[in-house]
């Protein structure tokens, strides 16, 4: 017993450590991760925070209101791959002390949206925090709000019989963007207008059918895609000028459909019918020659009930609509 009373115990370098570990109830049970920046965090992981596709390299307008997406995902050392984490916090600020933030969904993904008030440059601070997590890295972004004056809106239709009263195919595009302005040069500048970023547009085919239940016929596999449009013009004042052009969009030369019977019999039959799509690429607006436009600096619309088909080669055309729409941006804020 006197040599375990006077033996002296030198502690090694983290000796400390595990015994605390050893003495602290529950400790052995629970593993540790160590971090990148050395810090200690529970078995729970590490945050990964990203920002959907084209977040915070966009130019925005002034008084609309800009929704920024992020994932964040559990990406410690040793997972096969990241792993969506629900209920961490996404938060949102710039250095004008405005915050806005959100709990991730049931994907691991939040949706912040931000008020444009001002032109200028906005500069924004992403963090991702949750408990027992260590936090991600902090995100930098800067967005640019410009001025922006009119929204151009495209709509289009045209839709073909294939059987008598009883089944149709036909295709779809709508399109919408944001016209921003800068003033032009001289005593009595006219203003410039350009496409701000983040329009978006689609083209899509369908097949519709009206035999009774239970047998209906749809596109398989469907067939829809981006729609894009380049814009620039001129407002004096009086009149607005603007010049369109179409980017081509490729689509398949035939159309498949399915059959299908819900009823007992429960048939499903792949049927390929001979309806062959145009070669129009989608540019329907160089086709009835609608590069060139001019409205009322109050806004406007052109629209046609017939002109060249786009999308669909068939002899039978039931519908066919075309519109433009130029209207005044109107401001949120």
């Amino acid at each position: 017993m006197h040599g375990i009373h006077s033996r002296r115990i030198h502690w090694l370098p983290g000796m400390l450590l595990i015994a605390l570990l050893v003495l602290q109830p529950g400790a052995g049970n629970q593993a540790v991760l160590a971090a990148p920046d050395s810090q200690v965090v529970r078995e729970d992981g590490i945050l990964g925070l990203t920002p959907s596709s084209g977040v915070g390299r966009d130019k925005v307008c002034v008084g609309s209101t800009y929704t920024m997406g992020f994932a964040v995902d559990n990406i410690s050392p040793g997972l096969e791959f990241p792993i969506p984490v629900v209920e961490a916090m996404v938060e949102v600020s710039d250095d004008q002390g405005n915050v806005r933030a959100q709990t991730t969904n049931g994907a691991g993904f939040a949706a912040i949206p931000w008020g444009i008030k001002s032109a200028g440059t906005i500069n924004l601070t992403v963090k991702a925090q949750k408990t027992n997590y260590q936090s991600a890295k902090s995100l930098q972004l800067r967005l640019t709000a410009v001025e922006c004056s009119y929204l151009l809106t495209i709509s289009f239709l045209e839709e073909y019989s294939i059987i008598e009263d009883t089944m149709v195919t036909g295709a779809t595009t709508t399109w919408e963007g944001l016209l921003q302005s800068s003033k032009g040069q001289g005593e009595d500048p006219v203003e410039e207008l350009s496409l701000a970023e983040g329009s978006y547009g689609e083209y899509k085919f369908y097949v519709a059918d009206y035999f009774k239940a239970p047998i209906h016929f749809y596109l398989d596999p469907p067939v829809s895609g981006d729609y894009s449009v380049k814009v620039r013009g001129t407002n004096d004042g009086n009149t607005v000028n603007l010049e369109i052009g179409t980017n081509p969009v490729s689509y398949p030369r035939l159309l498949t459909m399915t059959f299908v019977d819900y009823g007992p019999n429960n048939i499903t039959v792949n049927y390929k019918p001979p309806i062959g799509t145009g070669d129009g690429n989608g540019m329907f607006l160089e086709l009835n020659k609608l590069n060139d436009l001019s409205f009322p600096a109050s806004g406007g619309s052109i629209s046609l009930s017939s002109g060249m088909s786009c999308y669909i080669n068939y002899p039978d055309r039931t519908k066919y609509s075309l519109v433009i729409t130029l209207s005044p941006y109107k401001r949120e804020y």
